[in-house]
């Protein structure tokens, strides 16, 4: 297996979201309620559930660490930041309904 250090995250992410989507060395703080974090490594704002599915499929078979994170309240980010991915849930996915 390849360290993380080893793996170009910023290509993976790329071959689900356009670049505009892919965010890097990004303060936590701007982006919880509370206004608190270090820098996350890679942060992508999804867009949609199938990019949700493919991200969460790609990173989990590389053990790549990721986090799924909503608008940002109820949660509080370390200082010392994340060596991961956050996938944050965009505006456009406010609303999800369920069948069966």
């Amino acid at each position: 297996m390849k360290l993380l250090q080893e793996i170009d995250i910023y290509s993976i992410l790329s071959s689900v979201y356009t670049k505009d989507l892919i965010l890097t060395n990004v303060p936590m703080k701007e982006h919880t309620t509370i206004r608190v974090g270090g820098k996350v490594d890679y942060m992508v704002m999804a867009d949609s559930i199938e990019n949700i599915r493919k991200s969460v499929s790609m990173l989990s078979s590389l053990s790549i660490p990721f986090m799924i994170m909503g608008n940002g309240s109820n949660i509080v980010f370390s200082d010392d930041g994340y060596h991961g991915v956050i996938i944050k849930i965009g505006a456009g996915l406010s609303r999800i309904e369920v069948d069966g």
